[in-house]
């Protein structure tokens, strides 16, 4: 008889293994009485015991088994909620019981839905949702239902215009009621529950959770007409806005104030929101990359023009190669920036827009006749050529034209108006690189508008005149415009074009990073390893693990370097980087999310075979994977004979995994542990993990055991000690007495393979 826990032959008829102690009996299906090997019938109850049936460790059969999963499994598709790390903005009428005491009712009516009006317009403009109207004020969330990678700065960016508004309102209500009428606003960023509240009558979303509470707090404690921000939030965009410290704030429930900051403005230059202070690193594993830049400028410092791609996914380094070459070419070249934004997809021209008011230096401190500062900039670069340029590009700029110029717009049809402005944009840049050879950089350009994109192909060609570079910066996506760029320039102007595809760093280049950061070779191997399998040689991600290990306190700051101050095996995903891959989670359709977040409780290797058990009755399980292959999220795993799929990065199935509830998770990993049961039970390490996260010991104790001996066996000490301390944690008792006993004298043999004996 073979042992089903270590596999060990015994004698015919035995009742126990004579390895590993593991009861050899089998449970009765009807009454669940042990009952020797090979018996016909229960001694018990008289229940025949069918030939070759089989039964789990419960006494049920593999129908029953199956029977339950499947319930499980549809009481679980009609789970609604997740768990998402979002940024809550609560606008308040300031004084609104005073005011709403002056006026009728009616009227009092009137005012608040003018205001409405002014605080939703901006919330839906940054892709925020409105949750709730309280009266005189509204609830928005950032990041749910659907979630962006700039959320914060897009919750910030609403507030500024909702207070700008306001003041504009203020005067009118003023001046038509005789009330004072003010705002102020509250944000915060942090882990909530969200989804539909409520009973069957009423239910709305909403979002639960202390962090929500700490933002309502933030709202009441501002000043009139002013915006206060929690640290949480200060911390993700404080880059991108000006501040000032109000100090620490009191909030119902904490042990400790909370430190808060009110919004004085947007940066006029933001700066990097990547990267972490008093830590750098050269540019490391790019060499080729750089080469390839570095020869397109040389061509441009010869007198031809380029057209230069650089393509990545988020975080691979698309900024910090063209930072790079900016550094190395100095003051040889001139150097334009435009970029586009994620909440600015609608708005024609963007990184235009950028482009030109940097150009013509129309600033908060430029002259208070803009059109003629336009005229004098773009005569400046092409002479007595100017003509009416300045015209077409200050309407791009929504600049107003003064003088006998305003005559060449009026009546102008759209599409005359387009091209004039595109010969415009085209001229102005000519005339540019005539002077100085110039470089012209449209960052994100995966964001940028439909006209955008038209233009940055109409002046393609100008490569072929003058001295003139467009370096592209964007994600290689064929479904995003930004891809019609690439075929354009690659089928048309080959001799011009080259296209630097950025690919996640190699082992060596990443662990040269994470040296750099840190400036210490001593990593323990747990804390290195966990940085690089997480990143997967995304430069971005080393660093967000690195910040994240660092604001958690399991890496220090000692005598001037990092060490390692705790071993740990995993962590919470940083919410930067959980906001870049939660976009792409939410861009799938919401039967799909939920396939992928059964997918990552089973880990981050699956097979269709047993996703397809988890997944509800009606859906197509091989069009959402085939969805999953175009997108990238999945890869499959080819040569192991049946369809296994891997999460493309670790850190996708973990936010995966992460939005998922608690109790979900905990129901999902002990079906994953019985459908490996019933089909596999050889998989001890996967059942004693699932078993374990479900919250049953009971049944994760014998495969921590055996999952201790496989890692023992093959000489991993380390991890078999693990396993085998788990396997004690989780021993209540009873009858696995021997197995315990095992356990012990596996957790001895492995601290004497290891050399570390307590």
């Amino acid at each position: 008889m073979i042992c089903p826990n270590c596999s060990t032959e015994n004698p015919e008829g035995a009742r126990f293994c004579m390895a590993c102690g593991t009861s050899m009996e089998t449970p009765c299906p009807n009454c669940a009485t042990e009952l020797p090997p090979g018996a016909k019938f229960c001694f018990n109850c008289g229940f025949e015991i069918e030939a070759g049936a089989t039964t789990d460790k419960a006494g049920k059969s593999a129908q029953q088994v199956t029977h339950e999963i499947a319930e499980a499994v549809t009481r679980l598709g009609e789970t609604s909620g997740e768990r998402r790390t979002i940024t809550m903005l609560f606008c308040d009428v300031t004084g609104s019981t005073a005011a709403a005491e002056q006026l009728d009712p009616e009227a009092w009516s009137s005012v608040m839905r003018e205001a409405f009006d002014v605080f939703i317009a901006p919330v839906e403009r940054y892709g925020g949702t409105v949750a709730r109207l309280l009266g005189d004020a509204i609830l928005a969330y950032f990041g749910a239902p659907t979630a962006h990678e700039d959320d914060p700065e897009r919750a910030v960016f609403a507030a500024l215009d909702i207070l700008e508004a306001s003041k504009v309102l203020a005067s009118h209500i003023h001046d038509e009621h005789g009330v004072d009428f003010g705002v102020r606003i509250g944000i915060n960023t942090g882990l909530v529950v969200v989804g539909d509240v409520g009973s069957d009558l009423y239910s709305e979303y909403a979002a639960l959770g202390d962090a929500a509470n700490v933002a309502a707090r933030m709202e009441h404690t501002a000043d009139p007409d002013t915006i206060r921000i929690a640290e949480a939030t200060h911390r993700l965009v404080e880059p991108v806005f000006d501040f000032e410290s109000v100090g620490r704030i009191e909030v119902k429930g904490k042990t400790d104030p909370i430190a808060a900051y009110r919004v004085v403005r947007a940066k006029k230059d933001r700066g990097s929101q990547r990267g972490i202070e008093g830590l750098e690193s050269p540019m490391v594993g790019r060499d080729a990359e750089r080469a390839s830049a570095l020869a397109a400028v040389d061509d441009l410092l010869s007198g031809r023009g380029r057209i230069v791609s650089i393509m990545g996914e988020a975080g691979l380094g698309k900024s910090r190669l063209a930072a790079e070459l900016r550094s190395e070419v100095g003051d040889a070249v001139r150097w334009l920036e435009g970029r586009s934004f994620s909440y600015d997809v609608t708005t024609p021209y963007g990184p235009f827009i950028d482009v030109l008011t940097r150009c013509f230096e129309l600033d908060d401190d430029a002259t208070s006749d803009p059109y003629a500062r336009i005229k004098e900039k773009v005569a400046q670069a092409l002479g007595p050529e100017a003509g009416s340029h300045a015209v077409y590009l200050a309407s791009l700029l929504s600049i107003e034209v003064s003088g006998d110029d305003a005559d060449l717009l009026k009546y102008l049809e759209l599409p005359v108006l387009r091209e004039r402005t595109f010969t415009a944009v085209a001229t102005y840049l000519v005339g540019l690189a005539a002077g100085q050879p110039t470089v012209l950089v449209l960052e994100d350009l995966h964001w940028t508008d439909p006209t955008s994109i038209e233009l940055t192909q109409a002046l393609l060609p100008l490569t072929d005149l003058a001295p003139l570079l467009l370096l592209l910066q964007f994600r290689p996506r064929r479904s995003e415009p930004s891809w019609q760029v690439h075929e354009a320039a690659a089928r048309d102007y080959a001799h011009r074009y080259t296209a630097i595809d950025l690919q996640p760093l190699d082992g060596k280049a990443s662990a040269q990073l994470v040296a750099n950061l840190l400036k210490v070779e001593g990593l323990t191997e747990s804390v290195r390893g966990l940085i690089l399998d997480k990143a997967e040689g995304n430069p971005f991600f080393v660093e967000e693990v690195i910040r994240s290990l660092l604001d958690e306190g399991i890496i220090v700051s000692e005598d001037d370097r990092y060490v390692a101050a705790a071993d740990i095996d995993t962590f919470a995903v940083p919410d930067t980087l959980a906001a870049v891959l939660a976009t792409r989670l939410d861009a799938l359709p919401p039967e799909a999310r939920k396939i992928v977040q059964a997918a990552a409780v089973i880990g981050r290797e699956f097979s269709f075979e047993m996703l397809e058990a988890l997944t509800d009755v009606g859906v197509n399980l091989a069009e959402v994977i085939g969805d999953l292959l175009r997108r990238e999220l999945v890869v499959e795993q080819p040569g192991l004979g049946h369809h296994t799929y891997l999460f493309k990065h670790a850190l996708t199935r973990d936010t995966a995994y992460e939005m998922l509830l608690q109790g979900v998770r905990t129901d999902l990993h002990r079906l994953v542990g019985k459908l490996i049961e019933e089909r596999d039970p050889t998989r001890v390490a996967e059942l004693a993990y699932h078993f374990a996260q479900a919250g049953e010991p009971a049944l994760a104790f014998p495969y921590l055991v055996a999952a201790g001996d496989a890692e023992l066996h093959a000489f991993a000490t380390r991890a078999a000690v693990a396993q085998y301390r788990s396997a004690l944690e989780a021993f209540s008792g009873g009858d696995d007495v021997m197995v315990a006993a095992k356990a012990y004298e596996g957790l001895a043999q492995a601290y004497i393979f290891s050399g570390d004996i307590p």
